[in-house]
């Protein structure tokens, strides 16, 4: 579960290196783990339980290379059984299994498995959920024979959580506005609620994901010309095979809370991560680090515009319109030299060592640009609307008073909760692309 106080974005923060999944300090973990993961090219979400049938010393891979030579099929849902279990292992209810994957390798022939040999291939299999599954409940595994009625050849501890299990998401931000700007040019306080629901997967489709979304910022007074209301159906799928290029296709119904603005948008967009070289040395320790490269985006959109709000500052756009949006957004940056500052105890350097450290700020950044081919500004020349907000990323744990102060929030995950400053310079789509200049600060947790 995700708790946001002020924010609705997340991003996960550090500076240490992830141990591999199978051994951590020389010991060996269960044989099943969680997985979540968007298929490539369909991407669909994808819940999954990750099972090693081999180099596992807990009796799994013998009593697996045995079912295998009576003609028992790992890659098959029949093979398994997957539970949700309550504190005593006491089944509760039974997960659904859409299909069950081996990792793409290939046998001697050079074709890919479609069942276990006996001998250890494959290595793994991806039970692959149906069924969402909450973050608090705990998950048991069992390996079945071919028998009628099924006997069981393994069985795990029934202590496996599932962190994403759910694809529908809902945020909710109650905030407060002072001084809001309003659409007859006045400013009053308002009250303001933040809204963002997503189902990031409708089908249960290995071919093409269609999702659905919205997000609405509803306000105490209907003239906030801040107010926005956003329900999109899209579908996407990756272009390139071999390359990362989602291609989406989306039909948005968008608008302010009283209808005064309302138009109806289709877009098609294409986005990228480039390969990526980050430079090592002394400027990836102390500067900056950042592994992952910025999502690149462009998309096409056409607007039909059903009703128009106009004021001073939002003037009559098309009624039928186009727009080409080119974006950037950057969530994987973190400073490592700010690991000493704002009261890190040298105490806490010296038990963590600094070149695993996970105490550092994090920035985030979203760029984009607007340009309206059919819009002109007030000089008579085509308009362009660029945008773009800088967030500041601070774990609570960096702050010396903040382990006896909220020692759960603090303890053995330094991004369970941390603060974000945020600059931002937009532009509202739905209302007619009028700016917007803010600063905001607030704290996001996750359980």
């Amino acid at each position: 579960m995700k708790i946001f106080l002020a924010f609705a974005r997340l991003s996960i923060l550090g500076c240490a290196t992830l141990m591999p999944a199978l051994f951590l300090m020389g010991q060996t973990v269960s044989p099943a783990t969680e997985e979540s993961y968007f298929r490539y090219p369909s991407l669909e979400p994808v819940s999954a339980v990750s099972l090693q049938l081999a180099d596992v010393p807990s009796g799994l891979f013998d009593a697996v290379a045995k079912a295998s030579q009576t003609g028992w099929n790992c890659l098959s849902p029949a093979s398994y059984r997957v539970e949700v279990v309550d504190k005593s292992s006491k089944p509760t209810r039974q997960l659904a299994l859409a299909v069950v994957e081996a990792a793409p390798k290939k046998d001697a022939s050079g074709h890919l498995f479609i069942r276990c040999d006996g001998s250890g291939d494959p290595g793994s299999v991806e039970l692959v959920l149906k069924s969402p599954v909450s973050s608090n409940e705990n998950v048991q595994i069992s390996v079945l024979d071919a028998g009628t009625p099924p006997n069981v050849l393994w069985k795990s501890d029934g202590k496996l959580t599932l962190k994403n299990g759910r694809a529908l998401s809902l945020l909710l931000t109650p905030q407060s506005a002072p001084g809001e700007a309003l659409s007859t040019g006045k400013k009053r306080d308002v009250g303001q609620l933040s809204i963002a629901l997503a189902e990031s997967n409708l089908f249960t489709n290995r071919e093409l994901n269609v999702y659905a979304k919205s997000s609405d910022l509803i306000s105490t007074d209907g003239k906030d010309a801040k107010s926005a209301v956003s329900a999109t159906l899209g579908m996407q799928r990756g272009l390139l095979p071999r390359w990362y290029t989602p291609l989406r296709l989306e039909q948005s119904v968008q608008g302010n809370q009283t209808a005064s603005n309302l138009s109806a948008t289709t877009s098609l967009g294409i986005s990228m991560m480039p390969k990526w070289a980050w430079p090592g040395g002394a400027f990836d320790k102390w500067i900056a680090h950042a592994p992952l490269a910025p999502d690149l985006a462009l998309s096409a959109t056409y607007t039909h515009r059903v009703e128009q709000l106009v004021t001073a500052k939002t003037p009559r756009l098309a009624g039928n319109d186009s727009a080409i949006n080119p974006s950037l957004a950057w969530s994987s940056i973190t400073l490592p030299g700010t690991r000493k500052l704002f009261f890190w105890s040298k105490d806490e350097a010296a038990s963590t060592g600094s070149a695993a450290s996970p105490y550092c700020l994090g920035l985030q950044m979203n760029l984009g640009l607007w340009y309206l081919p059919q819009d002109l500004t007030k000089s008579r020349s085509q308009r362009a609307e660029g945008y773009g907000d800088v967030s500041i990323l601070m774990p609570l744990q960096m702050l010396s008073f903040a382990s006896s102060t909220f020692p759960y929030f603090t303890s053995s995950d330094p991004a369970k909760i941390q603060i974000r400053i945020k600059y931002a310079d937009s532009v509202n789509q739905a209302n007619n692309y009028a700016r917007a200049k803010t600063w905001t600060y607030g704290i996001e947790m996750i359980k």
